[in-house]
């Protein structure tokens, strides 16, 4: 099997929906990526932001914040 399809079987739909819904709902998005994830974080970003969302990075070292 090609690896989109790999991944795509391990994906429950209803769930994929439900994050999108929640996505779409949200007055303000935080985003935490660290490392090699920050690349694909700056390109949600900016793809999400087309559509009218708003959407923050969290800086570096803000994962703290994440867990309380």
């Amino acid at each position: 099997r090609p690896a989109p399809e790999k991944t795509l079987s391990f994906l429950n739909t209803k769930d994929v929906e439900d994050a999108i819904s929640a996505i779409i709902k949200a007055r303000r998005i935080y985003i935490h990526a660290k490392g090699a994830a920050l690349s694909m974080a700056q390109l949600l970003k900016f793809r999400l932001t087309r559509f009218g969302l708003s959407l923050t990075i969290l800086p570096p070292g803000s994962s703290e914040l994440l867990k309380k």
